[in-house]
């Protein structure tokens, strides 16, 4: 009877398992689904995926951008791109899972920068400052394009600077939320101002020194004013000034890092000639008096209202200064050519002539001394070449129906600047070095030519008066004018790329070289 009853107690437990095994192990559990896409643009390896909702996972794009969850029940989800300095399009996606797996849930990176460019005076060079969300600097290419990249999402200020220029806007606000372009600026050059007229330029190639030509205090009957100098570099800022000498400025010229330059001053009815020696870098000046005469001397020799038109002039060679003077007590048209070494510490008298002249300009080409002056002959004006050799031997005279105003030495040839008497049109007069004409380039305006400088390519770039406007450039083995400007100026110099002129006010008047477009 036990066994009996042993059996069939078994026999329900074996029945009770393999039952409950049955009903566990059958195929009616709850199917589970994936979501998948790709990341592309500008990057697409290592973005972090993050999915959250009814389960909340995260993951990495491979390095063909691709992704996915799986292993998900049916429900809601939002799934969300995130990768240090980029932004993603879509910023996040809403995905239900309802039955079946989600593909094609994809996004756009975008390189979160900024980008812009600078235009007008100034392109390549240009410091580019970003505060804010994150700080940075960078400098314009030669186009002025410039751009920041790898930025964190937020709000910054772009700021331009470059000494001797301003910009607008003075900065901008950026918002960063991927690619941020066009956050341009706009160039313009510092006023290249002074606080007196400024008539006379010089330079070294890399500085502009101004100075003042006209008697700004009081007239020439004794009163006080003083000569002043500026020195500016090439975008207006001014590195020094002075004007602790009285008097006034006429020609100057640098050479080996100093600037030589004429001075008058008058002291009771006597014009003092100095000659000034100033340091380019500091402005320390040494000095020393070329002369001393009468005052009916030196006005006699002086044009009214411009009294740098006529008179003492310099010049200066690799290592002389020659300075001509009137020197008749009559008159005050006669020649008194003075020589001094680069130190000032030598002065010696080289000729005197007592020729009824107006002393104008003069320039040293080699071993000669070019003296050009304006005479009566015949009852019409005479443009005079005058020539001397560098020890003071007066060798030749040339008459010419031309009315000159300044000279320039260039190479084997001579440049006259003035009219021609005939048509009263601006010209440039050409000549050899033995005083023969080569050739005339009439500048088109009536009025007159004045100050010439020289650019790196042999172009001349030449200032112009009495109603004619320049600067002109003009190619002078052909006459061909590429530019003419719009003030009126008796010096001019070119600088890196730029053309000064000194046009008789407080502010010099600057000229990009090869268009002509006016700076400032």
């Amino acid at each position: 009877m036990r066994k009996i009853l042993s059996v069939i107690l078994l026999g329900t437990l074996i029945t009770l398992f393999v039952g409950c095994s049955s009903g566990s192990g059958g195929g009616n559990s709850d199917p589970t689904y994936s979501i998948s896409g790709t990341v592309s643009g500008a990057i697409v390896n290592g973005v972090t995926i993050t999915l959250i909702g009814a389960a909340t996972k995260s993951t990495t794009t491979d390095a063909s951008g691709s992704y996915s969850f799986s292993g998900l029940a049916n429900g809601n989800y939002t799934v969300t791109p995130s990768q240090l300095y980029y932004t993603f399009t879509p910023a996040s996606t809403a995905v239900a899972v309802s039955g079946a797996n989600i593909s094609g849930t994809n996004f756009v990176a975008v390189s979160n920068s900024i980008s812009g460019a600078i235009s007008g005076a100034v392109l390549s060079g240009v410091t580019i400052t970003l505060s804010g969300a994150g700080s940075a600097t960078t400098t314009t290419n030669a186009n002025g394009i410039y751009s920041f990249s790898n930025l964190v999402s937020g709000t910054y200020t772009a700021t331009p600077s470059l000494t001797g220029y301003t910009f607008s806007p003075v900065s901008t606000v950026v918002v960063v939320s991927g690619a941020s372009t066009g956050t341009n600026f706009v160039a313009a050059n510092v006023p290249f101002t002074a606080t007196f007229e400024i008539e006379h330029v010089a330079t070294d190639g890399n500085i502009i020194i101004a100075t003042t030509g006209t008697v700004i205090a009081s007239s020439a009957t004794g009163g006080a004013s003083n000569a002043v100098t500026v020195c500016f570099n090439n975008n207006g800022t001014i590195l020094w000034q002075n004007n602790a000498l009285p008097g006034y400025y006429g020609k100057s010229q640098i050479i080996n890092g100093n600037l030589y330059a004429i001075r008058y001053f008058w002291s009771a009815g006597t014009a003092n000639i100095y000659i000034d020696k100033i340091n380019v870098n500091t402005g320390a000046i040494t000095t020393v008096v070329a002369g001393t005469f009468t005052y009916d001397e030196v006005i006699l020799s002086l044009s009214p209202g411009n009294p740098i038109a006529k008179g003492s002039s310099l010049a200066v060679s690799s290592n002389a200064i020659y300075v001509v003077a009137p020197n008749d007590a009559t008159t005050g048209r006669a020649t008194l050519l003075m020589f001094f070494d680069l130190s000032l510490a030598t002065k010696t008298v080289l000729y005197s002539n007592d020729c009824a002249i107006n002393d104008m300009d003069f320039t040293v080409a080699g071993n000669f001394i070019y003296q050009i002056e304006q005479t009566v002959l015949h009852g019409s004006n005479s443009g005079e070449i005058d020539a001397f050799t560098t020890d003071g031997v007066y060798f030749g005279v040339a008459n010419f129906p031309e009315t000159f105003n300044n000279t320039l030495a260039n190479g084997n040839m001579l440049y006259m600047s003035g009219k021609d008497d005939v048509s009263n049109i601006a010209s440039i007069f050409i000549y050899d070095l033995d005083a023969n004409p080569v050739k005339s380039i009439p500048l088109v305006q009536v009025g007159g030519a004045y100050g010439m400088a020289f650019g790196p390519n042999g172009e001349m770039y030449v200032a112009m008066s009495n109603n004619a406007k320049g600067p002109v450039r003009l190619d002078p083995s052909t006459g061909n004018i590429s530019w003419t400007g719009t003030d009126s100026g008796k010096s001019v110099i070119y600088c890196n790329g730029k053309v000064f002129l000194a046009t008789g006010s407080d502010k010099l008047s600057v000229y990009d070289a090869a268009t002509g477009n006016h700076l400032n």
